[in-house]
């Protein structure tokens, strides 16, 4: 999500607890890193384990089709490693991923 010139976010909300972390990157593929962060500060801080992620259907993040067949993002194989389900919502239907929407929102608003 584009900030303001040159500068993006990231958010990544707990569903059950509503807490968001915030992210600022230089780049959209800076979202991988950010991602690797976070999942390293939730496992120290809070003790917990990601079991499920949820994107929209941002190029970043899911898997390409070429000819040969599929080819998983950088991300996609990460998650598949640590054993983190992928969840994608539908492209254009916002309502499928209120609670970030709504956040994302505020968050720009603010700014």
């Amino acid at each position: 999500m584009k900030l303001w010139k040159d500068m993006y976010f990231i958010t990544l909300i707990d569903d059950f607890s509503r807490f968001y972390y915030l992210c600022l990157i230089p780049t959209t593929s800076s979202a991988f890193e950010a991602f690797k962060v976070f999942k390293i500060e939730v496992a120290n801080q809070l003790e917990l384990k990601i079991k499920v992620l949820r994107f929209d259907m941002g190029g970043e993040y899911y898997e390409k089709y070429v000819e040969q067949g599929k080819y998983p993002s950088p991300l996609a194989l990460y998650l598949q490693d640590y054993g983190i389900v992928s969840q994608y919502t539908n492209p254009g239907t916002p309502q499928e991923n209120r609670v970030y929407e709504r956040r994302n929102k505020t968050l720009k608003d603010m700014v």
